[in-house]
């Protein structure tokens, strides 16, 4: 995989994530303004930031892997 297809495809990766965290969060808010209970939706925003965090550490590991590759080559 090229490196702008890796971060093309990291980018795909994470805007689901950020679009949940977003919808969720504006949900929230909603609810919150009517006194209405919101754990449910807070635990979906703490789903999607773990996935988030996830696969950036997944991106990391991948980038030091190729990076190391490259100087190896080299």
């Amino acid at each position: 995989m090229t490196e702008r297809s890796a971060e093309a495809k990291l980018v795909h990766d994470l805007r689901t994530p950020l679009n949940a965290i977003s919808i969720t969060a504006q949900l929230v808010k909603l609810k919150a303004g009517k006194g209405e209970d919101v754990g449910a939706d807070l635990d979906k925003i703490l789903e999607a930031c773990q996935k988030l965090s996830k696969r950036l550490e997944e991106f990391r590991q991948e980038s030091a892997e190729s990076d190391a590759r490259k100087t190896k080559d080299d």
